[in-house]
């Protein structure tokens, strides 16, 4: 019992404290595009303190120009400020596009994504959709370009600079020939390693006979690689499948054999879109989620943003979901220099997790701790279709979003008119979660094992009070009216909590000590 109060005490020091959830305001934010339709999926900060951003444009007008037919795959290079410097649009008389963009050693850049042209600038096309890898030097002339894939669809996801300057690929294929060896039928994971001049050095297909595609890889420890994304299939490489489509995680060394894979979700539609090798040698992914069982645990409804730590064997430690009672996703993470994460995505919630919202789909950024709570959420956008992309934590402590927009109105200024790749820079992410002097909610006895008293410094109508264990699971959920409201805890187990007042205005949240 001692050891129990003595965890409990720490536990209260630690978290004991209440937090505000403030997001940092729009330091800037660029709409970019012309009259036709353009995107921008992906965005890193350069080494000159500007900004990179890959995406398509449909336009010939406004911010584009040489445009080659239909959809290209489109370029921008922005200044600190957001002003742009120059674009490029890149590709052929059909469809081309670029979901991934790095910037490479020598100041230049590598784009990702896929082609349907055979001229332009596409050559050694083989039919159907090819991977796309452009090569740009820093002024966004093209130095070469690669068309990978075979007879059928074959799209790049995700590309990363490797140490020995190559580059390593997610995406998937439905291919058997061409580039792709050992598909296992449908679509595969499709992973792909080239040499700085971009030729395939190996090349490797995961999966079952049903549907399996990758969002996302990252660099592992050991020197290898894990992807994530999601799986229909239940056979071949695949084990574990709960229902529908899982979370696919696949781990596997630095020529691409198989290490280890893990499925995770529940019976109804879960798919991963982005992962990363965490300080533990664990993993933290984030996607969507429409279950509500097997791995997932305390759905809003609808579908959630779904963010899972793996420890470094791929065992679930924690899982979060993280939404309203709308359409909410992730489809971008990344660690933030406290320890925590910074996300983006979409939702069309106004509840639950989710206030602010402008309207229809917003793009949705969200910070969280080290262990997945949520400590401050921003929706994005207007009245329109504004969704989400690539997210990064900037030098300055703040970050970058790449989203595509339909708005004109509410947060997104000079639009073009139809859809627009939407760039936005935050500022200060540390302004989330910032200790108030005079609590707004206080929990008292704190540890407590019986009954609690649950208080703030107003009036608060209509609200309701969530307990949530380490898993993110709700183990009490009661209305509460006016200022204070009397909680029983006494059937809890002795541990940690997560307690949650929350209006239809605003939310609070405070670690509980249950000993």
């Amino acid at each position: 019992m001692e050891n129990r109060a003595l965890l409990a005490l720490i536990g209260l020091l630690l978290f004991g404290s209440a937090f505000a959830q403030w997001a940092p305001g729009i330091e800037w934010e660029r709409a970019l595009g012309g009259s036709g339709s353009d995107y921008t999926a992906d965005v890193e900060q350069t080494i000159d303190g500007g900004y990179i951003a890959a995406g398509s444009t449909h336009s010939n007008n406004g911010d584009v120009s040489g445009n080659h037919g239909g959809d290209d795959l489109w370029v921008v290079k922005l200044d600190a400020t957001g002003a742009l410097i120059w674009q490029k649009p890149l590709g052929g008389s059909l469809d081309d596009r670029a979901y991934s963009i790095e910037q490479t050693s020598d100041g230049g850049y590598v784009a990702a994504g896929y082609t349907t042209s055979n001229n332009g600038d596409v050559t050694g096309y083989h039919g159907g959709d090819d991977m796309w890898v452009v090569k740009l030097d820093a002024s966004g002339t093209l130095l070469w370009q690669k068309a990978l894939g075979g007879s059928d669809g074959d799209y790049a996801q995700t590309i990363l600079r490797t140490s020995d300057n190559g580059y390593i690929i997610a995406g998937q294929t439905s291919s058997n020939d061409g580039d792709v060896t050992g598909n296992h039928g449908d679509r595969d994971f499709w992973i792909v390693k080239l040499d700085s001049a971009g030729t395939v050095l190996w090349q490797k297909t995961f999966g079952g006979t049903s549907y399996d595609t990758a969002s996302s890889i990252a660099f592992t420890s050991d020197g290898g690689y894990v992807a994530a994304g999601l799986t229909y299939s239940i056979n071949g490489d695949v084990t574990g499948n709960q229902g529908e489509n899982d979370f696919w995680i696949v781990k596997f060394d630095d020529v691409g054999t198989l290490l280890w894979q893990r499925t995770l979700g529940g019976s109804d539609v879960d798919g991963a879109g982005s992962i990363l090798q965490t300080a533990d040698g664990g993993y933290i992914v984030a996607g969507v989620t429409s279950s509500a069982d097997g791995d997932v645990t305390g759905n809003h409804g609808g579908r959630d943003v779904w963010v899972v730590k793996l420890d470094s064997t791929g065992a679930l430690s924690w899982q979060r979901a993280i939404g309203g009672s709308g359409d909410d996703s992730a489809h971008g993470i990344q660690l933030t220099n406290d320890g925590g994460y910074i996300l983006s995505g979409h939702t069309t919630s106004n509840d639950g997790d989710v206030s602010g919202n402008h309207g229809n789909y917003d793009t949705w950024v969200m910070k969280l701790d080290s262990i997945g709570w949520l400590e401050w959420q921003k929706p994005l956008g207007g009245s329109d279709y504004d969704v989400g992309g690539g997210i990064q934590q900037t030098a300055d402590g703040g970050c970058v979003v790449a989203s595509f927009a339909r708005s004109s109105d509410g947060e997104i200024t000079n639009s073009h008119g139809g859809f627009e790749g939407w760039i936005v820079k935050l500022g200060d992410i540390a302004t989330g979660a910032q200790e108030m002097s005079t609590p707004v909610l206080t929990i008292s006895p704190n540890p407590g094992n019986d009954l609690i008293r649950v208080s703030s410094d107003k009036e608060m109508c209509k609200a309701t009070i969530t307990i949530t264990d380490a898993f993110g699971r709700a183990v009490a959920h009661e209305r509460m009216n006016g200022t204070a409201h009397w909680l029983n805890v006494g059937h809890l187990p002795a541990g940690l909590y997560t307690l949650t007042m929350r209006s239809e205005q605003e939310a609070r949240s405070k670690r509980l000590v249950v000993d």
